[in-house]
């Protein structure tokens, strides 16, 4: 399993020291990586889940907080009951996340623009 990181700003942001939360069985907290990431403009990082699966089946909420502990996104609640080619994608591609309606159950588009 994975997950789908994308910079809409104008400016490089620093990933060192983001994490990835969600529930399953309590609260789980993932680093995004071990050594210092640059995300430009417009670039995409593609977080793999280092066990076998996130075990949403259930209704679960991912969350991305920046290094100081500070939430950035968060996912509407997606369960992903299938071991199938879909993953829950924000359409369009960098949509306003105030709007929890852009999450949609499509074909993966894993680094590259959703469709």
């Amino acid at each position: 399993e994975w997950v789908e990181l994308l910079n809409t700003g104008d400016a490089a942001v620093d990933l060192t020291g983001w994490t990835i939360s969600y529930s399953y069985r309590g609260p789980r907290t993932l680093p995004i990586t071990e050594a210092s990431l640059s995300l430009l403009p417009g670039g995409r990082f593609v977080y793999v889940y280092p066990g076998l699966r996130l075990r949403n089946a259930g209704a679960t909420a991912i969350s991305l907080y920046d290094s100081e502990g500070v939430l950035v996104d968060r996912t509407s609640p997606l369960p992903d009951t299938e071991d199938d080619d879909q993953t829950w994608q924000r359409f369009p591609d960098g949509g306003d996340p105030a709007l929890p309606g852009l999450w949609l159950f499509l074909h993966a588009t894993r680094n590259a623009p959703n469709e």
